[in-house]
């Protein structure tokens, strides 16, 4: 492997080598495979903000359904029913006799 002098790479001359020439290949597969390896490293971190993303948002809609169904369990108790029934002025009473289970 030849030698190289620092003067020779900042003046460029290091590109007319014959070395450098027979390698030429190779560098360019590794510039290729350094150029795939940062290109997957970003889109691996754009995956997983959007994937921190979605996650807040069902975090969110778990939230906003649990208190949906706990508005929806308050109305539908027969205390909040007829509360307001008596509010309407409906003249609806509730059943005071207990059901009869058919066996």
């Amino acid at each position: 492997m030849a030698k190289f002098s620092i003067k020779e790479i900042f003046s460029g001359d290091i590109l007319i080598k014959e070395w450098l020439k027979r390698q030429y290949k190779i560098i360019l597969l590794v510039c290729v495979l350094i150029f795939i390896y940062i290109h997957s490293g970003l889109k691996t971190e754009q995956q997983m903000l959007e994937i921190n993303e979605l996650r807040k948002e069902l975090h969110d809609s778990q939230i906003t359904l649990l208190s949906l169904n706990t508005e929806l369990m308050d109305k539908t108790r027969i205390a909040s029913i007829i509360q307001l029934l008596e509010e309407q002025g409906s003249e609806l009473q509730p059943n005071q006799t207990p059901a009869i289970r058919i066996q």
